[in-house]
């Protein structure tokens, strides 16, 4: 592939109104952020069968501060009058308000923005105010001010390490490898949200909504210790938490070597 360019862009998406990341066949109600950029680059670049590769498929309703992805292009295609900045400038400008490349640049060929990956960093919040608030229900979920943290922070360390968690999963691939790795898991108050920072070598389908819903429920009383250690223990679907909200998880960060 030396004749072409594989580059690599940061973006950073609102994805209150999108069906997720993933591109899909057929009729949707809903676009995908996928779909909205490739639509974008296309238009920029005049290749019609421009296709982009992320590093994970975020859910509707899910947000990016710091989605990854990558494509490739000729390597003519970039002149001094056609640079990457003017790339991103116009693809900005083009794109809807609610999804903003943050950086574009040039990678080896061999880069690949799911595959290269070796940790992602997912965040969800929770807005812990006594009554909700009307302007943060797109990217929190109100849980009240009644939560054990110090019970949720002692849970969280059950999930750290290696573990099989298809019971922390919605994957309906059961042949699936479901081994994962977590590698910390941190809460921090930001006024009245609570943040909890989930970092691990990957996540299974709604993995990070059903760990943040058993945390929950331990911090609200409705589950014990002992019966988290059953659900890793035991990895069945039916012993885990609940899958809370889409709303309030965002992808913060994904790295690579």
């Amino acid at each position: 592939m030396a004749d072409r360019k594989n580059l690599k862009m940061v973006i950073s998406y609102d994805g209150s109104g999108y069906s997720g990341w993933q591109r899909l066949g057929g009729t949707q109600k809903k676009k995908s952020i996928q779909s909205c950029i490739e639509t974008v680059l296309q238009e920029v670049t005049k290749l019609d069968n421009l296709k982009i590769a992320g590093s994970g498929r975020t859910d509707a309703g899910v947000h990016a501060k710091g989605q990854v992805a990558n494509f490739h292009v000729p390597s003519s295609f970039l002149t001094d009058k056609f640079t990457l900045e003017s790339w991103k400038e116009n693809c900005n400008y083009k794109l809807p308000e609610d999804i903003r490349i943050l950086s574009l640049e040039e990678v080896e060929n061999n880069f690949h923005s799911r595959y290269s990956a070796i940790k992602k960093t997912y965040v969800y919040y929770l807005d812990t105010r006594e009554t909700p608030c009307v302007f943060s229900r797109k990217y929190s979920l109100w849980v009240g001010n009644k939560l054990d943290v110090d019970a949720m922070k002692e849970c969280s360390s059950l999930f750290l390490g290696e573990h099989d968690f298809r019971g922390f999963s919605s994957e309906k691939d059961m042949e699936k490898d479901t081994i994962r790795r977590i590698y910390n898991i941190t809460f921090k108050r930001e006024k009245h949200l609570l943040a909890i920072s989930i970092t691990g070598d990957g996540f299974l389908y709604n993995m990070v909504r059903i760990l943040v819903g058993t945390l929950l429920e331990v911090g609200r009383g409705e589950r014990t210790l002992e019966q988290v250690r059953f659900a890793l223990d035991n990895p069945k679907r039916k012993y885990a938490g609940v899958t809370v909200s889409s709303c309030g998880l965002f992808l913060y960060k994904v790295d690579y070597k």
